[in-house]
Formats: C-alpha cells, structure tokens, sequence
C-alpha cells in the first residue's frame, strides 16, 4: 500500500510537469456554443412585482438565468456560475427587487452551501460568508422589515439584523427536530416565525427563544398535519396573519388561527398529494394553484374543488402569477422548463429559448447524414430523452417513439446498415429501422425489418503491429457444444454497443452479461471464464477481430469471438473499466478508463502506461479517437470536470474547458462530416458545439 501511494506521488510529478507539453495553443481558435435541447429541470421562477417582464429562474446545477422579456428568451447570467449546488430559492426583496438572495446547497452532501446575493438585478454577486459552510435550503425575508432575514438550513435557522452582513443562530443547537429546513416563513411581527421541517411545522412567538410543534389540533386528526410530512412551503396570508397556506408531501393544508389548527384540502387525489408549491392568486384569495409530482392543480372556491390544469405527468417546482394580471401564469417543471399560460392555466405553452439544463449521457454524429445528430439525455421525464438534430446542433426535435420514458445510456449505428440505430436503455435494447424517427423493443430476436443479411464490411485503415496481452488466465471454450442455444433477452441496463466483425453482428454490454447479436438476428449471451458480474463496455478492432470487454473487475479480451478470455494486466490490481476505446488508424492503440483514470497501450495490451499529463484523478468516462488526425485523443471527467486533449497520441493533455454551465462531461462526438467540429454532452448544460480549426489535419507521430 505505501508503494502505490509513493508511486501515485511521483506519477502525479511526472503529469505536472508534462502538464502543457500539448501545445496549449492548439485551443486558443476553439469556440463553443451552448446548443440545446432547450428545457430541462427548473427548481426555482420568481416574478419581480416591480418589473413583471422581469423573471428569474434557478437550476439543480448553480445557474440562474433572467429574463426580460416575459419568459420569452431568457439568459444565463455569467455572473452566476456555482455548478454542484442546487438552486431551490430565488428571494426577491419586495421592497428593493433589484436585491435578491440565493441559498444554495451541495448535491454531493449535506453540509455544504451558502447564501449569495445581489443589489443589481444578477449583474454582480457577493456572498454572505456567515452562512458559508451551512447547506441552505430555505431563506424568507420580513415583510416590515427586508434586514430581517431567516436562513433555513440542514443544521437549523439562522438570522441577520443585518441583510445578511451578520448571522446568529435562530433555532437552538442541536435541536433533534428543529433541523433539516424546507421552509420559512415571517409573520408581520417579525418575532413569529414558522419552520417547515422533513417531518412537521414549527412555530416561535418570542423571537427563537422558545418552540412549539405546530402540527395541529391535539386530538382532531382532521385538523392535523400527518406525522413525518415535509414541509416544502409555509406561507403567510399578506392581508391576514391568522391565515396560513403549507405544502408537504401528504398533500395542502390551509389554517385561519396561526397553525393552532390545519384542514387539508380534499379533491386532489392521494397519488397527486405530494406538493411542491402553493401559490395563492395575489389578487383573489380564493384562487390557488397548488404544483405537485402529478400536475398543476387549481381552485377558483378556496379549496372546496381543485381541477388538474396540466398534464399530470408533469412534475411541476415553481409557480409564478404577474402581480396585476392573474390569466399570466408561470410554472417552473421538470424536464419542460418555463410553461406559460396567459388564460389562466387553461393552456400552456413552453418558453425556454435560451434555457438548457439537460443531462447527456450519450452523443452520436451520424455517419452517413450530413448535420444529423443523436443526444440522449437522462431523466427527462415521460417524454423520453432522446434528442435529433438535422442542423448541426442548432436545433434539436424530440425522436422518442417508442422508447416511453426509458433512460438511455448509449446509442449505436450499425455499420451494416446507416438505417439501423440501437439505444441501450435502463430496460433493456431498443432498434430503429429509420434512423431514429421510431423505435421498438428488442425481445429475444431482431426483427426481420432489421436484417440485412448482404451487408458489407467498411473499410478502416490498421495496421499489421502483433498484439499482445500480459496474463492469461484459464480459457475455456464456453459455447455450446453442438446444441443450440436459446435466445438471450435482454432486460436490464444496457450500457455499449460494438460492431461483431467475426460476424457482422453486434456486441452488447448490459449489466446482465455480454451479448452478440448474429447476422441473422439471433441473441446469445456469451460467458466471460472467471467473470461474472456487469459489463461496462465493449470495442472490438476490425483487421483481428479482438473483442474487449470492460468490467468491474478489469478487462477481458477475446480473439475467437467470445469463446475464450484472457485478462489483460493493466496495474498490479484489475481496476474498474469504464469505457474502452480502439484507434481507428492503429488496432495496436488502445484507451480504457477506470473509476479514477486513463490507461493507454500503444503495443496492443503489451504494456500500457498512465495517461494524464495534464488529467487529475477524476472520473474519466468518455474518450474518443479523432477520424481524421491520428494523434488526437479527447477525454471527459465526470466528476470534477473537464475535456481535455492531447495532440501526441496521449502523451500529454491540456483542459479546453470554458465557462460553460457544466464542465463535468460525459459524452464525446466527432462530426463524421465537418472534421473540424465537435459535440460534447454535459451533465446539467446539455450539449455543447465546439469548433476546432485545424485540429483535424493530419500531422506525424
């Protein structure tokens, strides 16, 4: 153990010092443009009440975007930039709106976060360092008074006299129920104050000094908050303090004697009930839009009867009403962005150009179609998550048909037919027959639409270097033994694909095993000696027909088509193998990533060294071969961020990243047509265009 730490130390050495023996040149005529698809998950909308075309929205990845023209464009403000913090809140200052706050908290864990500020509308910011280090999730502001302010955070709330100059402990210090805060608000006598927790209502009447759990009447189960509820929203009736409306996840709660006792609202059904935001009409109190994990729902009788106003698999985060005319109606959801309703909530429509907020797991230039490009993103809601653009990225339209809501984490183009995609998904394999435009599950079989039994092999330039591995381990021949076997169904995760050329098939890696898929179209599941667990990926060199295979626990690889394995040694133990990679112009060249790094091997699998002059450890999982220049390699970190690239075959790296909204990348896409243009998926910012002038020309190793 202590010889690999020194080793990792002096290897670390080496890399700082290579660090820019890439020409750091080399990037200085790169651009990048933030393509799209547009939308994606909005956790916070504000209206300012001063200014109604003026509108603020936050993201789960550190980004605010403002706009002023009513939702219709809107643009990310690049004097906001924390990726890694979820904003939850956007605080306007009633009484100064170009004064805003912004609590944010970590998503790696709970203790992060901190509160931000503005007095310029989102040019500039400052942060409230009293609060840094304290994972905020809450912030309400008096209403007599705007320096009177509470932060709600995972450890209790805290208070400022001050705007935020100075802070104090509010609720006492290791409270067991007074922590884990969703939710704030101030009474107009700014000594009653009332905590929305993970489990139930809090009040104060003395300024913190002492507590009451505000769940309800002490005996009426009617008038009472069900027991481990979250508290997502408190708010206090701005015409009448005794009036309270609270949103948790059992649903809405409304109370007329300051929370001595609740009534839950009744209509909405009990799968619709847990509710992100309540938001009252500012002008009618009997109007309510209440915004839950199944709909946007609304009362125009004060909570006797609610309608669903949306569809109801529309999750929807934040509500927002102009002040003075209520037909215009904002919501913030997931997946969709902005909807817009100037009626009320009787039809919507998405305004998000210049909005994106997407997570990528996967790109594909098409190879045959000039500008046509595949982008999967994760999580996108009941709309499915996968993406075409026709332009180049300019503009992308919504190819899901057939796929449900299903994540996918790769696409494949198959080299037999350009028609023919495959998208591995969270449930399994999925085949279009033309290019995209529709899809269907794979059960056991390929359909016969999707065989091409005359198919040709490309052609790829190799050359004739012996290939090499380091330590065998016991092969046996696994395939059956003049018996048929049935066909394999593929119903978990499916994470790569790669061409078979022992067969003009198609190799697949799942988490269930490793697959190849005949000419004709038959499914079998091939065993790996020693091995039994997920595959994370699969690449195959065309001239010996190697097949590699990345596992959990290192990298297998196979020269009779799957029959026999033997592990490749890489380092003294097998690491995680995440992606695997072979050279287009060299099969001899092969690029794996682990959990922490790159590997690279230039003698087919004989020796392999630790790529990285200029990589930190990190979570590398994307890497990819230049078409056209045989020394150019690019890698995405996951992780801590970053694309890199090195133009001597690996030798060194720099970083190209720019101010983008994520720099944690996930995806990598040569353009088959423009060499000199590039596409590279994000994990919040969507898909990014990148041109890169001459990196395509060819130049000598």
């Amino acid at each position: 153990m202590k010889f690999r730490v020194v080793l990792c130390f002096l290897l670390l050495l080496g890399f700082n010092s290579l660090a820019f023996a890439t020409n750091p040149d080399v990037t200085a005529t790169f651009t990048w443009s933030e393509s799209g698809p547009i939308g994606g998950d909005v956790r916070s909308l504000v209206i300012d009440k001063d200014d109604p075309n003026r509108l603020y929205l936050g993201t789960n990845d550190g980004q605010i975007y403002r706009s002023t023209d009513a939702a219709k464009t809107w643009t990310r403000l690049l004097s906001f930039h924390h990726p890694g913090y979820v904003v939850d809140r956007i605080i306007i200052d009633k009484k100064s709106t170009k004064t805003i706050y912004v609590p944010l908290w970590s998503l790696a864990n709970d203790v992060d976060g901190t509160i931000y500020k503005t007095t310029d509308g989102g040019d500039t910011w400052q942060e409230l360092t009293g609060m840094r280090g304290h994972s905020v999730r809450a912030l309400a502001l008096a209403p007599t008074d705007s320096n009177f302010i509470i932060a709600g955070a995972i450890d209790g709330a805290f208070r400022s006299l001050d705007a935020g100059a100075s802070w104090e402990r509010f609720s006492p210090k290791d409270h067991p129920d007074l922590r884990r805060l969703h939710s704030i608000a101030i009474d107009k006598d700014p000594n009653i104050v009332y905590l929305g927790t993970e489990h139930l209502p809090w009040r104060t009447d003395n300024g913190g000094k002492d507590w009451v759990c505000i769940k309800g009447h002490p005996t009426e189960k009617k008038q009472q908050f069900i027991d481990d509820s979250d508290i997502f929203t408190i708010i206090v009736d701005s015409q009448d303090s005794n009036q309270l409306f609270a949103s948790a996840c059992s649903g809405i709660y409304t109370s007329t004697d300051r929370a001595s006792t609740w009534t839950k609202y009744q209509g909405i059904p009990f799968t619709s009930r847990r509710t992100h935001t309540i938001y009252p009409d500012p002008t009618n109190n009997q109007v309510i839009y209440s915004g839950t994990t199944e709909g946007l729902w609304k009362t125009v009788n004060g909570g006797q009867n609610w309608r669903l106003i949306s569809s109801i698999r529309t999750v929807v985060n934040a509500v927002a009403i102009h002040p003075s005319n209520p037909n215009k109606v904002y919501v913030g959801v997931k997946s969709g962005g902005v909807l817009v309703s100037d009626n009320g909530g009787e039809s919507f429509q998405a305004s998000n150009n210049g909005f994106v907020n997407r997570q990528i797991s996967v790109l594909l230039a098409d190879r045959s179609t000039p500008g046509r490009v595949y982008a999967a993103a994760l999580f996108n809601g009941f709309d499915g998550g996968l993406y075409l653009s026709t332009d180049g990225g300019n503009t992308w339209q919504l190819s899901s048909r057939g796929l449900a809501s299903e994540d996918i984490y790769t696409i494949y183009q198959s080299p037999w037919n350009e028609k023919l995609l495959f998208a591995g998904t969270n449930l399994g394999l999925y085949i279009s027959s033309d290019r995209g435009e529709s899809w269907t599950r794979i059960i056991n079989k390929l359909p016969a639409s999707a065989i091409t039994p005359k198919a040709t092999i490309p052609s790829t330039p190799t050359t004739s270097k012996k290939t090499y591995t380091t330590k065998k381990v016991v092969a046996k021949t696994l395939a059956s033994k003049g018996k048929k076997a049935p066909n394999a169904n593929i119903t978990e995760r499916v994470v790569a694909l790669a061409p078979n050329f022992n067969n003009r098939g198609h190799l697949v890696a799942a988490w269930s095993g490793l697959y190849q898929i005949s000419e004709t179209g038959q499914i079998e599941k091939l065993k790996i000696a020693n091995y039994i667990g997920k595959i994370l990926s699969v690449a195959t060199d065309q001239k010996q027909q190697i097949i590699y295979a990345g596992t959990n626990q290192g990298l297998y690889r196979s020269s009779d088509n799957g029959k026999a394995w033997e592990i490749v040694s890489i380092i003294d133990q097998n690491p995680i193998v995440q992606a695997v990679s072979v050279s287009p112009h060299d099969i001899n060249i092969v690029m794996i990533t682990t959990d922490s790094t790159c590997f690279l091997t230039k003698d087919g699998g004989k020796t392999w060294r630790r790529r990285g002059g200029g990589i930190p450890y990190g979570d590398p999982i994307a890497v990819r071969f230049s078409n056209t220049n045989p020394n150019v390699i690019l890698v995405g970190d996951y992780r801590n961020g970053g694309l890199y690239i090195s133009t001597d075959l690996g030798e060194s790296f720099t970083p190209i990243n720019q101010q983008v909204p994520s720099n944690r990348i996930g995806a990598i896409s040569f353009d088959n047509f423009d060499p000199d243009r590039l596409y590279v998926g994000s994990f919040s910012g969507g898909v990014y265009v990148v041109r890169t002038p001459g990196l395509s020309a060819s130049r000598g190793q």
